[in-house]
This record gives C-alpha cells, structure tokens and sequence, in this order.
C-alpha cells in the first residue's frame, strides 16, 4: 500500500499529521555527542520528528517494503534502537519533538526498543518497520502506539512487552502487523481502542498474545485477518466496547485457543462470521453487556471443550447459529442471558460425549436449536429455566444407545415444540419438567429402539399435548405420573405394542383421535405387557364420563379388572372372586345381570325339586293335625323360596328333601324327559333319574341353592351400592 494512503488513513485515527518543514538542526547539534555518526535514515527521523513529518525510509519499489525482506535493508534504511530512546528521554531532545510524535515508515530499527517506564508524550508510529529483537514498553506512558504493517522479533520469546502499559489513546497492531514471539499487554490500560485487525501473532508453542487484566476503554478488535499461532489470553480483562473476532483465526491445537476468564465486556463479544479457533475457547464467568454472537463461527477441538463458557453472563442474546460449527462439546453450565439463546442451524459434533452442556442455565428470552441444527452427541438441558419457549423445530440429535436430549427438571414458561422434522436417534428425557404450555411432538421422530425413546415421567404440562400428525416413537414412550391438559393424538401415531408408560399420567381430555373405550383401550392394551397399573383405567374412565361417555367409562372399568386378573399376579382366591364378580354382575357396573343368574337358579332349583318331589325324595318337613290344610308343593315356588334369604313363602319350612333315597323312588319316566320334552331311551331313565332325584343329591343341592340365594342378594346389594365398584 502507498505510504500517501496511509498516512490518510491514519490521520483519521489521530496519529497521521500533514507535512511540516523544519531542518531539524538543533536536534542534530543535541544528538552529535551521544551519537556522532548517524545514517541518513537517522538524520531523516530527527528532521521529521522537529516537523511534525514521517521518517519516510520506503524504497520506490514497493514490493521491496515488505518487513519480512528488512534484514538486507541497508544503513539507508536503518535507525538505531537507542536513537528512538534517547529522542523519549532526553529532556532537551524531548523539547525539538513536534507533537505529532515519532512516526517511521519502512526503516529497520535496530536492536530491542526499549522504552521500560518511559514517558512518551508524543505518539509512537512505526508503519511497515522491521525491529527483530522486539519492543519493550513494561510500565510506560505514552500518547498513542500504532505499529502497522510492521514486523517485531523476540528477544526470550516476547516480540513485544507492554505489561503495564498506559495509552492515553489507542493502540494499533494491525494491517499485517507481525509479530515473532509473544505479545504482552498484561495489566495494560488503554484510553481508546486495541486495534489488531489483521495483524499475525506468531508463538506456536507457547502464549501468542496475552492481555490478561487489561483495561480498554473502547474496543478491542482481533478481526478481519486476525491471526494467532498460540494461545491468546484475555482473563480479567475489562474492555469498554465490543471485544469483535469477527474473522479471526485462533490456533492452539490441545490447548486455549482463546483463554478469556472473568472478562468483562460492556458492550458485544463477536465469535463469529468467519472466526475460526482450532483449541478451546474459554469464557468461564464472564460478563458481556451486550450479545455473545459466534454466529458462523468454527470452533474445533475434537475430544476436549470447543467452546467453554460457564457461569457467564450475558445481558442481552447468546447466538450459536446460521453456520455455527463446534468439534468438541459447547458448555453454557449456570449461564444467564437476558433475551434468546439462538443455535438454528447449528452444527455440533462430540460423538460419544457431550455436544450442548447448558445445565441450569437462566434465559429471559426463547431457546432456539432448530431449523438445520443438528448435534452428534447429548444435548444437555439439565434443570434450565426458560422464559419463553424451547424451539426443537426441525432439529436432528444423533446419540445412539445414549441421551439425545436430556432436560429434566427443565422449567420452560412457554412451550416446548419437538415438532415438524424433529428427530432423536437416543432418549429424549423431560423427567420432572415444567412446561407452562404445550408439549408438541406433533410429525417428531423419537428413535431408541432398545430403551425409552420419549422419557417424560413425572413431568407438568400446562396445556396440550400433542404425539400426533406422524409422530413416531420406536421404544418405550413413558408419560408415569405426567401431568398434562387435553392430550392430542392418532391412532397412526401411537407407540408400538409392549412400548407406553402411562401409569399416573393425568390429562384433561383427549382432544384428538377417536375418543371411545374400545379406541382407547386398543391403546391401553400398548402398556408393558408384564406389569398391571389400575390408574391408566381410571383416568381414561374420569375422562370419558365427563365428556358425557358413561357407557364408554364403564367399558374401560371393567376392562381395567380384565387386565387385572390377566397381568396383576392375583393370588388363586383373589383370582376367583374377580372371575365371579367379573362373570356375575360385570364388577358392579352391570348389577341387572343377577337377576338373570337367580331366574337361571330358580328353573334348576324349580326342575330339580319337581323331580325330587315326583320321585318321593322331596317329602313334608313338618306334623300337623288332621284339620289343618297341608301347604300344597310347588316347585317353582319352592325353588324361589330357597333361594330368597331375606323372603319367606313358607314352603321351605314345610317341605325338604329327604337324607337318602327309597328304593321305590325309580319310575318309571325320567322327570327329566318330562321336564324337556325329550322321549330318552328307557334304558337311560334309571341313570338319569337315579342322579338327579336321590335324597342325597337334592340334600346337598339343596344346601348350594340356599348358598348361591345369599351369594345373590349380598352381590346384589353391593353392586347396587358401588361397594364393589374400583372407580
């Protein structure tokens, strides 16, 4: 670049003047005794220095200007170290320097610049130099540093060492600013900005840059061509402006790329638009007034942390998105941020490990990982707060055989979407959540087929939910002990047989699908096969008798203790009573079904009787005087008297079947034949009848018609009561 626009553009940032013109004589005439011979470059400097001018030492040819040809510059082009010194410490000299300070162009200076706790009250510019054993400024004071498109050395590793520093202005290392060694600003404190755009920061095998505690009024700027080959280290430092890296490149593979612990930042952090960092980026507990945008940003550390950033604190939005790369797991633990945290389209990759670790973190606004963004490895969101909702919209977790999302005990006001593209190959874990509105898996695809795909136990959903519209879930979909409002789903888009968890899961209505008992109990029948919980019954019943559905509930009830004699692990007499109570009045919801069972018991007893009575092994129970009428045998009566406990027709206390049988008592007709109308062959009549009309047969009979008849009318009264009833 021409040193004319240049010097424009430098005069723009207030260390560029116009040209003045002035011999510089006295300046010569002080400086003859320390340093009697100077090269034209050196009385070039002493003149443009009393002029307020450049010490312009370019060659024509531009190409020969370049820094990193500086050491076959000759003694045309060389100004000594000590000269520059002595022009900042020497009180007379110090009087011949114009106020525009000392400003070099393509010279090589010669030996360290050391300017350790000098005061220099005039700008200090060094444009397209070379000073290959570096700059010392630990402890100075000074106006303004700019060293642009210059080269500096190392001496022990440091090309420049300003720890301590105090500009009142800016300092610039930038526009192909070199440096062979580290850079030390540590506990610096300067008035404008850091300007390092574009500058190249070279010390591979150790700290590049370091501004640990430094205080920077305005910004500081490794953007645009910013290049770092070691670790940069900005812990505790306090920066007025934006700290903006928008296109930097950071490399310290194994290690920090960027260390930046406790740095405060009133205004944005730019880790984006081209940032690259290949080591981890570390912002542990600091504190940003504005946003911390790394949109577009690569961040690479395979194996170890790309992007650290716990207990920080951003006043307005963290942005992860729209080209977001990370190699390497991101951790937000305990972040606080005042508006969104925003990684659409991001891409995380930590196969096997942790790709988002953003466990308790605080977000005043709305959480964003959707639209493209994609992790291999657990997205973690561990007991976060959310103001807003959580947008999972389009979003692809890729953790096999692991956690794809976790979020328990997540409390999100709004709501929570997992919805249109969504996809999880892993579990996806809601356990304990909060969510103020809807949970909405509406299209999602859940994929675990060897564990839970969708783990949502024990979680609070304010309104909808909705598993619906080609949800699919391949594993267990567990909702235990869930609260929800109306539940939305299809029958296309319910979990395979063996695969739901709904024990304890209270919803409101079922506001989509086919709500009818033997729809829903199609998808009750999905439950675990091997354990037996009463409750998914009774909900599903609550829900259905107050949408006006009795009969249905009814349906589910008794399914409910169908299940319960298939899958509960009864015992063989708990086992039988439900069968009884199941088969005899429907466990209480069908109560009419007894009087069938006592019309059936009436017949037997009524055909029984009759054919005991015919056969003379029905005989009068009582004596009574020859005056007295004898009750007249009736055995439809009679057997309707046996059976009624609680009524009595008087037949049963006079008439009873006898103890054993006469032998008289075979006829010669079957009263079984005669009772059903069908002519039996004679040789069956002594058989039938012999069984059926013996004294010892009705007697015991007689016993179980009585028993049933109490049996009867104790079912009866309990059911009719509801004390049966499991509601």
């Amino acid at each position: 670049m021409d040193l004319r626009v240049i010097r424009s553009d430098l005069s723009r940032e207030g260390c560029w003047g116009h040209s003045m013109s002035a011999t510089g004589a006295p300046l010569l005439t002080l400086v003859a005794e320390p340093f009697p011979d100077l090269t034209e470059a050196e009385k070039k400097l002493l003149r443009a220095v009393a002029a307020g001018d450049i010490a312009d030492c370019s060659s024509p040819n531009d190409a020969e200007n370049d820094p990193k040809y500086g050491d076959t510059w000759g003694e045309s082009r060389t100004i000594r170290a000590e000269i520059i010194r002595w022009l900042c410490v020497d009180r007379e000299a110090t009087k011949h320097v114009d106020a525009m300070g000392i400003r070099i162009g393509a010279a090589k200076i010669d030996g360290q610049l050391d300017l350790q706790y000098v005061t220099v009250s005039v700008p200090l510019v060094l444009w397209q130099c070379t000073v290959q054993e570096g700059v010392v400024l630990n402890g100075a004071d000074t106006r303004l540093l700019a060293f642009i498109r210059s080269s500096l050395g190392n001496l022990s590793g440091v090309a420049l060492s300003a720890d301590g520093v105090q500009v009142r202005g800016a300092v610039f290392l930038r526009d192909g600013f070199q440096a062979k060694g580290e850079v030390r600003l540590i506990g610096a404190t300067i008035g404008g900005d850091l300007d390092c755009t574009g500058g190249a920061f070279h010390n591979a095998s150790g700290i590049a840059w370091d501004a640990e505690g430094i205080h920077v009024n305005g910004r500081v700027l490794l953007h645009d061509g910013f290049e770092a080959e070691g670790m940069v280290r900005l812990p505790g430092a306090t920066i007025g402006g934006d700290l903006d890296c928008t296109g930097g490149a950071f490399r310290n593979p194994g290690g920090f790329a960027l260390f930046a612990d406790g740095v405060q930042v009133h205004s944005s952090v730019s880790l984006g638009d081209g940032f690259q960092a290949e080591g981890e980026v570390q912002l542990l507990g600091a504190t940003i007034g504005g946003d911390l945008d790394c949109t577009g940003g690569a961040f690479r550390n395979p194996g170890g942390f790309a992007l650290s950033a716990d207990g920080i604190k951003v006043h307005r939005g963290v942005f992860l998105r729209d080209g977001f790369q990370a190699k390497g797991e991101v951790r937000l633990i305990g972040a606080t941020m005042g508006t969104d945290l925003d990684c659409t389209g991001a891409v995380l990759h930590n196969p096997g490990g942790i790709a988002l670790h953003a466990e308790g973190i605080h977000v005043n606004g709305r959480v964003f990982l959707r639209d493209g963004f994609q992790a291999k490895g657990e997205v973690r969101l561990l007991g976060v707060t959310i103001d807003g909702d959580l947008y999972c919209t389009g979003a692809v977790l890729h953790n096999p055989g692991g956690v794809a999302l976790l979020a328990d005990r997540a409390r999100v006001s709004g709501n929570a979407f997992l919805r249109d593209g969504f996809q999880a190959k892993g579990e996806v874990r809601l356990i304990g959540a909060t969510i103020g509105g809807d949970l909405d898996c509406t299209g999602g695809v859940f994929h675990n087929p060897d564990g839970i795909a969708l783990f949502a136990d024990k979680a609070h959903m304010g309104s909808y939910v909705f598993l619906r519209d080609g949800f699919r879930a391949t594993g267990i979909v567990s909702l235990m002990d869930a609260n929800a409002g109306p539940l939305v789903d299809d029958e296309t888009s319910w979990p395979a047989p063996g695969t739901l968890r709904v024990s304890g899961f209270v919803y409101t209505t079922i506001a989509g699908g086919r709500a009818n008992a033997k729809a829903r109990l199609r998808w009750l029948e999905r439950q675990l096969p091997d354990s037996f919980s009463p409750q998914p019954y009774q909900q599903l019943a609550k829900v259905l008798r107050e949408s006006g559905r009795e009969g249905d509930a009814k349906q589910v009830l008794i399914a409910k203790e169908r299940v319960r004699r298939k899958r509960g692990n009864l015992g063989w007499a708990a086992w039988c009573w439900n069968l009884v109570l199941g088969f005899s009045m429907a466990h209480g919801y069908k109560p009419q079904r007894l009087l069938l069972g006592a019309m059936v018991f009436v017949l037997l007893g009524g055909w029984l009787f009759g054919a005991g009575y015919q056969a003379g092994t029905i005989v009068r129970a009582k004596k009574t005087e020859a005056d007295v009428p004898y009750p007249a045998f009736n055995r439809w009566m009679y057997s309707l008297d046996t059976l009624l406990p609680i009524i009595n027709f008087g037949l049963k206390d006079y008439w009873r079947p006898l103890d054993s049988s006469p032998a008289s008592a075979i006829s010669q007709q079957s009263p079984l034949a005669t009772f059903i109308g069908v002519p039996f062959p004679r040789s069956f009549y002594p058989m039938i009848t012999s069984r059926v009309t013996s004294g010892e047969f009705l007697r015991a009979y007689h016993w179980i018609h009585i028993g049933v008849g109490w049996l009867l009318i104790t079912l009866g009264i309990t059911g009719v009561t509801g004390l049966v009833r499991k509601d």
